[in-house]
């Protein structure tokens, strides 16, 4: 089987653990075959130091990677807040723009307009926007609709398993590793 290039997207690379949860990732890409593409891979020297150079190395480098990728798996599992990681929706966006096939699962499947409703009261901005009459979609979609339906325009799915609890969310590889399987049988099956 000819090796195939996946794109880890997510905010895992926040993580203290995040080596350790990349490795695991890569590690089910190549049980099947895999490879997978961590937007750590780089080797960019020092990439927290707030530096504008810093900030255009990282950007370069995951570009890069991105660009290398036929396909993409991408953490939607909301990340600072009731959204997918906002980089993460912007390497959704770059990749599809790219022609690659992307697939994006989430360790919590509740609906993007419960999220919202459940957070307004605990912000206040979000509560104006509730409050106010701001409309917030209701389609019973994981995330906003042009994520999980660009995802699908690129022939790609997104998968839900919730986690079991808030300390497993982003260490739970159970949806992750079904994206995985559905590349690898579309790959198989030419």
């Amino acid at each position: 089987m000819t090796t195939h290039r996946i794109y880890l997207a997510g905010p895992e690379v926040f993580l203290p653990d995040a080596l350790d949860v990349l490795a695991a990732k890569k590690a089910v890409c190549a049980e099947a075959g895999l490879e997978g593409v961590s937007p750590l891979d780089a080797e960019i020297g020092p990439v927290m130091d707030g530096s504008a150079d810093a900030a255009g190395a990282i950007y370069a480098a995951n570009r890069e990677a991105m660009a290398s990728c036929g396909f993409a798996i991408a953490n939607l599992t909301p990340f600072r807040g009731v959204s997918v990681d906002a980089g993460t929706a912007f390497e959704i966006g770059f990749l599809t723009a790219q022609g690659a096939v992307v697939y994006g699962y989430t360790n919590d499947p509740s609906p993007y307009h419960l999220r919202v409703a459940d957070h307004a009261p605990r912000n206040p901005a979000v509560g104006a926007h509730v409050d106010g009459g701001w409309m917030v979609e209701n389609f019973g979609l994981v995330d906003n609709l042009m994520v999980p339906l660009g995802i699908a325009e690129t022939g790609g799915a997104v998968i839900a398993h919730p986690a079991g609890d808030r300390n497993t969310l982003f260490h739970d590889l159970t949806a992750f590793s079904e994206c995985v399987a559905h590349i690898a049988r579309r790959i198989s099956d030419g």
